[in-house]
């Protein structure tokens, strides 16, 4: 799959979450070295699409303004591998700086516990496994994220 038809296919994916969700990937579209950086990933990668929670986090980031914040937050919901998860699945998003792209980890967690701690992204899986290529696999996921998540985003970059 090419890389526009790639991110058409993530564009309709999104409508389900909502007009800033979707702004949100035509930023990163137009954000310099987005391309580059999303084609030299290598290996398989699952990606949770925040169809529910995310639009006060989406509009902070927008009024926030900062390119560096949008590839972050779109990073934080990319997990290296491909991950066989089931709807009502409960997880648990935590940055892994050891990373090179600075992609997070993936926890399943029992859904009694499954809230935001700190930097992470707590949610619940919505959807079967949605497959746009041979290593990419998408969820949609209802999320809510952390105090420190949200510190994390929008702290002042220079």
């Amino acid at each position: 799959m090419d890389y526009g038809a790639l991110l058409y296919s993530l564009f309709i994916l999104a409508d389900k979450g909502g007009k800033q969700l979707r702004e949100v990937i035509a930023l990163a579209n137009s954000l310099p070295g987005f391309r580059k950086h999303m084609m030299r990933i290598g290996g398989p990668i699952t990606l949770f699409m925040p169809v529910k929670g995310a639009n006060d986090c989406l509009k902070q980031l927008f009024e926030f303004g900062c390119c560096d914040a949008v590839l972050d937050f779109i990073r934080r919901h990319i997990v290296s591998g491909r991950l066989t998860l089931r709807p009502g699945q409960s997880f648990r998003l935590t940055a892994d700086r050891a990373t090179a792209q600075k992609f997070s980890r993936y926890q399943a967690v029992d859904p009694s516990i499954a809230v935001a701690s700190d930097s992470s992204i707590a949610g619940r899986i919505e959807s079967t496994p949605i497959y746009l290529s041979e290593n990419i696999l998408v969820y949609e996921c209802a999320v809510k994220y952390g105090i420190g998540f949200k510190n994390e985003m929008f702290r002042l970059r220079w």
